[in-house]
């Protein structure tokens, strides 16, 4: 144990000494769980550079266009190596790394070393096996923003941290803006004590001195983050193609992210749009690009029956109904609340730390609730962000000359919280995988043995996409795999890369189109509500003939 320490005294404000850390973390996170991708989202996400529909493009609604740049480089680079995860697990290590660095530096003995080990247990698996670019971009995020404050608590800036640091913010903002922001904002305790305490620490004149330098500081990261953002703005109005797709997402968005207002209660309005409930039920499962009866201006309109939300008491109490038990339910709340308690018994007990966790508090119980007012709340890869953002501004509070942990007391903690969260990683254990392991290559099977038939367009229900599940996020998906597989519907419906498939086969409504051409091929469980679909919009004699199965599904060709 005192070699451990002296080891642990000698090298702790060393960059290597963190980064061997965080990838002892990374490697055995690799041996024992098999990494998968949380949503289909990244999946389609990488589709839009990794040339699986045999056209590239670098702008998406998620990301800014700038990651699109460089990821799609390297994908004409080679596209045998999966440079999209790469890029992923390379920002959330960069991260990862820079808190660790921090929590070394700041908190001596094995205090640092404890409270790096707990984060790494929850928020390590959380970027490394459950994988999502929104959780990874929240993580760079507020890592950035946390060596921000660290490199200018003591009163004088640290140059290289502050331009790491705002490296390490734009990294989060290229991959998911919105959510880099918002868990830079949740760190927001950080800010709150840095500030308030400028009063104790500093004489009246130089107080705002002080404060000009905590402003200065951030200025970096505001002007990449500007730069970017115009930069993404250039690529969208650069292309007759990028700004039809930002306009369709945006009204698809607002309805299939939020609250698709229900068939029940506004059955006139939607005849009056010509959509009955059949259509209704296929658009609202996703399956909803027909773009002469679902056009921007028909999303438009829908919107428009979207109940007004009023803050009143029943939005107040329906809120408070449901989150304290969400909150529970999220492994890295629980983690907060570890902090939290630390700081209760080791930070700041002075004004400014009592006020800045107070404001703190507040401002995310704020943004949870402006969630639910919109609509957008319960998405878990958003509320880790958040709750990650809070936890390392509240690890600005704690006071490093108040908290200390002996070996054994350290070890327990962090073998504890590695136990606790046992619960998450069991499903995904290596030897747990097997079976879905083996399920993922057969639905590799089905790709490859669609996207072998050029001669025929799959065009699949939403729930019958094989693509989404069939490809992990160390799995080379082959050079144009799904240049002939397409959904119904998707974020990324009206893309360039989405709109090439289609092109390819020269249909422009697939609804309307699939009659009568022997090149398309429906994918579904069952052709009745499609059927019924066509009937009432295109074709009231139409038939369904089954011509083959892929995998569970069967495959349907339409003849007038």
């Amino acid at each position: 144990m005192k070699k451990a320490y002296a080891l642990l005294s000698r090298n702790r404000k060393k960059v290597w000494f963190s980064a061997a850390l965080n990838a002892l973390f990374l490697l055995l996170l690799l041996v024992v769980t098999r990494p998968y991708f949380e949503t289909n989202d990244d999946i389609t996400l990488a589709g839009f550079f990794n040339l699986s529909r045999g056209t590239q493009d670098a702008w998406t609604n998620i990301s800014n266009g700038l990651f699109g740049v460089i990821v799609g480089a390297c994908y004409r680079l080679t596209a045998q190596i999966p440079w999209y995860i790469l890029f992923l697990y390379g920002a959330a290590f960069f991260s990862l790394t820079t808190v660790t660095y921090v929590l070394l530096n700041r908190f001596e003995g094995w205090s640092g070393l404890m409270l790096s080990g707990v984060l790494l247990a929850y928020f390590g698996y959380e970027c490394y096996t459950a994988v999502n670019f929104t959780k990874i971009a929240a993580c760079a995020g507020a890592a950035g923003i946390f060596l921000i404050y660290d490199s200018v608590r003591d009163g004088r800036a640290k140059i290289p941290g502050i331009v790491i640091g705002s490296l390490v913010i734009l990294m989060g903002y290229l991959i998911r803006p919105e959510e880099a922001l918002a868990a830079a904002v949740s760190t927001a305790a950080g800010a709150f004590f840095l500030i308030l305490r400028i009063r104790r620490e500093e004489q009246k004149g130089r107080r705002l001195r002080r404060l000009g330098m905590y402003v200065l500081s951030v200025i970096p990261a505001v002007l990449l983050i500007a730069a970017a953002k115009e930069y993404d703005t250039f690529q969208v109005k650069s292309s007759a193609g990028r700004t039809a797709y930002q306009e369709y997402t945006t009204a698809r968005s607002n309805l299939l992210d939020y609250d698709f207002p229900s068939y029940n209660g506004h059955e006139t309005e939607y005849e009056k749009l010509g959509i009955n409930q059949n259509a209704w039920t296929l658009y609202k499962g996703w399956n909803f690009y027909d773009p002469d009866k679902m056009s921007v201006q028909v999303m438009q309109e829908i919107a428009k029956f979207q109940q007004e939300r009023k803050i009143d008491k029943k939005l107040v109490k329906d809120f408070i109904a449901l989150y304290p038990d969400r909150f529970f339910r999220n492994q890295i709340f629980l983690i907060y609340l570890f902090v939290l308690i630390l700081v209760i018994l080791y930070g700041s007990h002075s004004a400014e730390g009592v006020a800045s966790v107070l404001l703190q508090i507040f401002l995310l119980g704020g943004l949870f609730f402006y969630l639910f007012y919109a609509g957008r709340y319960g998405v878990r890869r958003v509320d880790v962000g958040i709750w990650w953002g809070g936890t390392l501004g509240l690890l600005v509070v704690l006071d490093q000359k108040n908290i200390h942990f002996n070996p054994k007391a350290a070890a327990s903690v962090m073998l504890f919280a590695l136990i606790m969260n046992q619960m998450t990683w069991a499903p995904h254990y290596r030897r747990q995988t097997v079976n879905a392991r083996l399920e993922d290559l057969n639905k590799q099977n089905y790709v490859s043995q669609m996207s072998n038939d050029t001669d025929h367009l799959y065009i699949c229900l939403s729930n019958c996409y094989y693509p989404a599940g069939a490809y992990g996020p160390f799995d080379r998906v082959p050079v144009g795999a799904t240049a002939n597989i397409i959904t119904l519907g998707g974020w990324a419906t009206k893309s360039i890369p989405y709109m090439s498939v289609f092109q390819r086969y020269g249909i422009e409504n697939p609804y309307r189109d699939m009659i009568d051409n022997e090149k398309v091929r429906l994918v579904a469980d069952s052709p009745e509500r499609v059927l019924t679909y066509l009937h009432d919009y295109y074709d009231a004699d139409c038939t369904a003939e089954k011509v083959g199965t892929i995998g569970d599904h069967n495959l349907y060709v339409f003849h007038s």
